[in-house]
């Protein structure tokens, strides 16, 4: 399994149930938080670009963030997501 991040010209290999947040963060790709990955401030968010049906599905939790920050539909909150097959993304970060 691989996430591929175009932006930074750069794919990372990960596996099955990792956390998404936190192997961002563990591969030092730059990703917003000030809750640390708690699911509360709704900053860590990504733009999945393919493969979004190869992360767990929408949490409870992800739903009200989505509502709170008006999201779009190929955006996730990353804490709240494990990875289950390839993906592409976008860190809005920059």
């Amino acid at each position: 399994m691989k996430i591929s991040l175009p932006q930074l010209n750069k794919s990372l290999p990960w596996k099955i149930g990792d956390n998404l947040f936190r192997f961002l963060r563990e591969n030092r790709v730059p990703l917003a938080s000030s809750c640390k990955g708690e699911g509360i401030c709704g900053k860590c968010v990504v733009q999945v670009t393919q493969g979004a049906e190869n992360l767990s599905p929408v949490t409870e939790l992800e739903k009200a963030l989505h509502e709170k920050y008006q999201l779009q539909p190929d955006q996730r909150i990353s804490c709240q997501c494990q990875g289950s097959g390839d993906i592409e993304l976008r860190t809005p970060y920059w």
